[in-house]
């Protein structure tokens, strides 16, 4: 049981070893994606709605890249120029719509304006009303006889401090949660490109989407337990970053709103960027651990797959090893360690 729970952990320090051990040639992979990110965030600076083209299009092939280039590293096996290929491949078939981006993007959008909308309401209520001058215009604006009021009280509203301040709260908080959310449906989505990566014959991504989430549900629970474990200090860097990047926009540069929301998005990734190979290494031990359950899945749907145009040759005696396999894998997942072995470990 002691070696059991220790597996993991093991496992974690050897990838962090790999991570330092490769450190010039990974950072050198961040550095260039970071490239590709400050460029659509500067786009976004001026002009926000850019990054709806420039994140999917721009960003997401030079990350594909970046992931199969960050698996050579660890072979020993390092181009800089290959993450360019990136761009070649998310365009092909067997990638393209890997992230999920769209959706992603579309998930992203609606939680900024459900908080947004949330939290201006709730400081609207808890700080601007209680705020003289602030209810004075607000007031005002409800009462606007003519166009001409409505338009100067409006001016008023915009100009007034106490508007201004929770305007940027209420954008840098939803705009921070809902930069994260995206981030995590980015991450979550990867995992499906070791599948094909490894597999010989590569499936076209709607089919590999069909399965990611035919297979996912199987061991999403445990999936979920290793992902924050191993990645919780990196979330809590994100928002440290983030919220001091904020301050910065705020008190030095004197910005406001979404420029602010911008500024605090490339502190946050400025810094977890370079740990984004450490989360792939992880991401590659995690595949090797469910892989069954695709494959298991794979087996299970062979008839449906044809509608995507991909037909399977399967070996009916590798298919029972699998699945007894996948079986065996599952059970050893849900079952839980006896009190008595909990206490006997902890002694030990």
């Amino acid at each position: 049981m002691k070696e059991k729970e220790n597996k993991q952990p093991n496992i974690l320090k050897s990838i962090r070893q790999s991570y330092f051990h490769h450190f010039l040639e990974k950072s050198a992979l961040s550095t260039v994606l970071m490239l590709f990110i400050s460029v659509c965030l500067i786009g976004g600076y001026f002009l926000s709605i850019s990054l709806i083209i420039t994140v999917p299009f721009l960003v997401a092939p030079i990350l594909l890249g970046y992931i199969l280039e960050n698996i050579s590293v660890n072979g020993g096996d390092f181009s800089l120029k290959r993450v360019f290929l990136g761009f070649k491949l998310y365009y092909s078939p067997h990638f393209f719509g890997c992230f999920r981006m769209i959706i992603g993007m579309v998930k992203a959008m609606v939680t900024y304006l459900v908080l947004s909308i949330t939290l201006f309401m709730i400081l609207h209520y808890t700080m601007g009303m209680n705020n003289e001058v602030y209810a004075n215009i607000f007031n005002a604006i409800l009462n606007s006889e003519t166009d001409s009021q409505l338009l100067q009280n409006l001016q008023d509203l915009t100009a007034n401090p106490t508007y201004i301040q929770i305007t940027n709260i209420a954008l840098t908080i939803s705009i921070g949660l809902a930069s994260m959310w995206f981030i995590h449906h980015v991450l979550v989505n990867s995992l499906k490109i070791f599948y094909n990566v490894v597999n010989k014959k590569h499936l076209p991504m709607n089919a590999s989407n069909f399965l990611f989430a035919l297979s996912f549900k199987k061991y999403r629970r445990y999936f979920y337990i290793d992902y924050y474990q191993s990645f919780w200090f990196i979330f809590l860097t994100f928002i440290a970053c983030y919220v001091g990047g904020c301050f910065l926009a705020i008190f030095v540069f004197n910005q406001s709103g979404v420029q602010t929301a911008i500024i605090g998005l490339f502190a946050a990734l400025l810094v977890s960027v370079y740990l984004l190979p450490y989360i792939f290494d992880v991401y590659f031990m995690i595949f090797s651990m469910f892989s069954l359950f695709y494959l298991d899945t794979l087996f299970d749907e062979a008839e449906r797959l044809k509608l995507f145009g991909v037909s399977l040759r399967i070996n009916e005696e590798e298919k029972k090893n699998i699945k007894g396999a996948a079986n065996e894998l599952l059970n050893a997942l849900k079952s839980k360690p006896k009190k008595e072995d909990k206490e006997e470990n902890k002694k030990q």
